[in-house]
């Protein structure tokens, strides 16, 4: 498990040297007002929209554990929100960063991260294997959920996919029985669409 902050900031780390081999790069921790988190990790964070108005994101605590750690205003780790799995939560510019760490085969196959939407909000899975939060009432993308990807502790890719039901995300953790652990699963929902 995830043992303060100087593991939690090896993992961030670690994946931002990943990206930049892979070509990507790592998302800019930030503290955004616009960005409001709970005290209690299954109460979750409140995000902007590129409409003017909030979702929030809840990720669900499994088993008793879900233990919170503030590390910094940006960075924050939710310990044992299920079984061998820690959470990572960044605050981005109009967003939030979340880095699952698996630690073992034990760990759930689907983690699930309710979401509350206002009325005339939506949720449309694209092509991209990300999740657009879209306005039905004017057919815009006024947020969008990266799609997730997963690296294990050989830096080797592994599978992972986001599903929808009704108002959740369900995040597919992806790892097999050729796993090397940790597993890492990378994600980020932003207000920016580009």
């Amino acid at each position: 498990m995830i043992d303060g902050a100087r593991d939690a900031i090896s993992v961030v780390q670690g994946i931002g040297r990943i990206l930049l081999a892979r070509g990507g790069v790592q998302p800019a921790e930030v503290n955004d007002q616009a960005v409001v988190w709970a005290p209690r990790p299954e109460d979750g964070v409140w995000v902007p929209t590129a409409g003017n108005s909030r979702i929030r994101i809840c990720p669900a605590v499994v088993g008793g554990g879900g233990g919170l750690t503030v590390l910094r205003p940006t960075l924050r780790v939710f310990s044992a929100i299920a079984p061998g799995v820690d959470l990572i939560a960044q605050t981005l510019l109009g967003g939030v960063r979340f880095l699952a760490v698996v630690h073992g085969a034990e760990a759930p196959a689907r983690l699930n991260f309710s979401l509350a939407l206002a009325k005339e909000h939506g949720l449309e899975s694209m092509p991209s294997g990300g999740v657009d939060v879209i306005n039905s009432g004017r057919g815009t993308t006024i947020g969008r959920f990266s799609r997730p990807s997963a690296t294990d502790s050989w830096f080797r890719m592994e599978d992972t996919s986001h599903e929808l039901q009704h108002e959740a995300l369900v995040l597919r953790t992806g790892h097999g029985r050729d796993t090397a652990y940790p597993l890492v699963i990378d994600f980020l929902y932003s207000a920016a669409v580009k």
